[in-house]
């Protein structure tokens, strides 16, 4: 509740009869002074939840296009190279004469019992990295720029 008050410490409507009524008025506008104070902190209460909730979905919304920005960079990144392996696996498959390769890394929950003797995992990741061995980073690389 707010009561208004006038600029002589007391509250609108009080006379100047001195004694008591002074004292009424005295007690009055200090009633007025901290319900103003009680408004003025629920208002600034709310101003700064307002505040925090905007902060809160800023950094949820920064965080999502964060997000989507790394899966964007890992795609483009990845992307060539799962390409260069797929290539180079078909024409594994190829040069053996397998009909169909399975990549069981893929299939989650299926249950799959294979010969080792058929698992060619092993035999294409020498092959791969025989003719695609490993090079140190250059300074051209990217992330060294």
């Amino acid at each position: 509740m707010v009561v208004p008050c006038d600029d002589r410490g007391g509250a609108f409507g009080d006379g100047e009869d001195g004694g008591v009524g002074v004292r009424r008025g005295q007690r009055r506008h200090h009633g007025c002074v901290n319900d103003t104070k009680a408004v003025a902190d629920q208002k600034a209460l709310a101003a700064k939840a307002d505040q925090a909730t905007q902060l809160e979905t800023e950094i949820k919304r920064k965080q999502e296009d964060g997000q989507k920005d790394l899966e964007k960079r890992v795609q483009t990144l990845t992307q060539p190279i799962y390409q260069d392996i797929g290539n180079a696996l078909q024409a594994f498959a190829r040069a053996r004469g397998l009909s169909v390769v399975f990549d069981v890394s893929k299939m989650q929950g299926v249950v799959m019992v294979v010969n080792d003797s058929v698992d060619i995992t092993d035999a294409f990741i020498a092959e791969y990295n025989q003719r695609n061995p490993a090079t140190t980073a250059s300074a051209s690389a990217p992330g060294n720029q």
